[in-house]
C-alpha cells in the first residue's frame, strides 16, 4: 500500500461497514480486546476491511485527524497484535499492519483479509469483550460490530464461505488436469455460490 492510498483512507469522514475509526488508543490492556472484537468482525466481511487509528469523533458525527500520540504509535508492533489475534480467534485471520505519518500527524492502520470457506469465530474469552463461540459482524445498518442476531445476518456469511468454497473447489479440480469445459461450467464469483451450471452434459 503507497501512502497516498493509505491518506485517502484517513480522509473518510465517517465510518462505514469495511472501516472502523479509533481515537487515540494504544494496543494494551482493555483496548486490545475491543479491536480484536471489530478484527474479527471485519474478517467475516466479503472483503474485509480497515481499522484506522487516529480519527476522533465530532459533536456533528463526522470524524477528524488527530493522529496518535508517539507511545501510542509505538504499542502498534505487528508480532505483538497477530499473537493476540490469533489466540482469540479460528481460523487464524490474516491482517497486516500499517504505520504512517501524513501531514505532520501519525497514524496505524490494520488491514483485514475478508473471509475464506469458514467463517471467524471467538476462541478465547476476554473479560465481557470477547466470548468464546460468538460469531462477530458489522452490521448491515448503522456501522458497528455486533454479535449474530438473525438469519438474515447468518445467512449473508454462509454464502459467501459457500462462495469461496466452490470456487476454491473449481480451481483444486482445474490444478489436478480435470477439463472443466467438459461440463460446462462458468466460474465466476461474482454469481451466487461461485459457479452457474450450464447444460451439464
Amino acid at each position: 500500500m503507497t501512502k497516498a492510498e493509505f491518506f485517502q483512507l484517513i480522509t473518510y469522514l465517517n465510518e462505514e461497514r469495511h472501516i472502523e475509526f479509533k481515537e487515540n488508543s494504544p494496543w494494551e490492556n482493555e483496548s486490545k480486546g475491543r479491536v480484536t472484537r471489530s478484527i474479527i468482525a471485519m474478517s467475516n466481511l466479503r472483503d474485509g476491511g480497515w481499522i484506522i487509528f487516529g480519527k476522533k469523533l465530532k459533536k456533528d458525527h463526522t470524524y477528524e485527524n488527530i493522529g496518535l500520540s508517539q507511545d501510542t504509535f509505538d504499542s502498534f508492533i505487528s508480532d505483538n497484535i497477530k499473537d493476540y489475534v490469533y489466540s482469540h480467534a479460528q481460523p487464524p485471520i490474516e491482517l497486516e499492519l500499517f504505520k504512517e505519518e501524513v501531514d505532520g500527524k501519525k497514524y496505524a492502520g490494520l488491514k483485514i483479509q475478508g473471509l475464506g470457506e469458514m467463517p471467524h469465530i471467538c476462541s478465547k474469552q476476554e473479560d465481557k469483550i470477547l466470548e468464546p463461540g460468538k460469531i462477530y459482524i458489522r452490521s448491515l445498518g448503522k456501522p458497528e460490530t455486533t454479535e449474530i442476531r438473525n438469519y438474515i445476518e447468518m445467512q449473508e456469511v454462509l454464502e459467501i464461505c459457500t462462495e469461496k468454497s466452490l470456487s476454491n473447489y473449481l480451481i483444486k479440480m482445474e490444478r489436478i488436469g480435470i477439463d472443466l469445459s467438459l461440463l460446462q461450467i462458468k466460474k465466476s464469483v461474482d454469481d451466487k455460490y461461485g459457479v452457474e451450471a450450464k447444460d451439464i452434459l
